[in-house]
């Protein structure tokens, strides 16, 4: 992802008639004929990001635990059967 986000402008000025699934295969052609040193940059850029994703989500789950704890005690009771 970071790789096609940092390449997709440079490549879309560079041929401006490839539509967006053109423009993703040659990105993807370029990612494929890259050498190992090169891709590891943005494979060292992606494993950080997940960190950094995996934390954020757990900071996020845990303030929403409150939350729900709220919204579960806020439940409305089932309608009564029709008599």
């Amino acid at each position: 992802f970071h790789f096609s986000c940092e390449v997709r402008e440079h490549e879309r000025e560079k041929n401006p008639g490839l539509s967006f699934g053109e423009l993703s295969k040659l990105i993807g052609k370029n990612w494929a004929e890259m050498d190992t040193d090169n891709k590891q940059l943005y494979v060292d850029l992606e494993a950080a990001d997940k960190v950094r994703y995996a934390q954020e989500m757990l900071v996020y789950n845990g303030s929403n635990v409150d939350a729900a704890k709220k919204k579960k005690s806020h439940k409305k009771k089932p309608p009564a059967p029709p008599a």
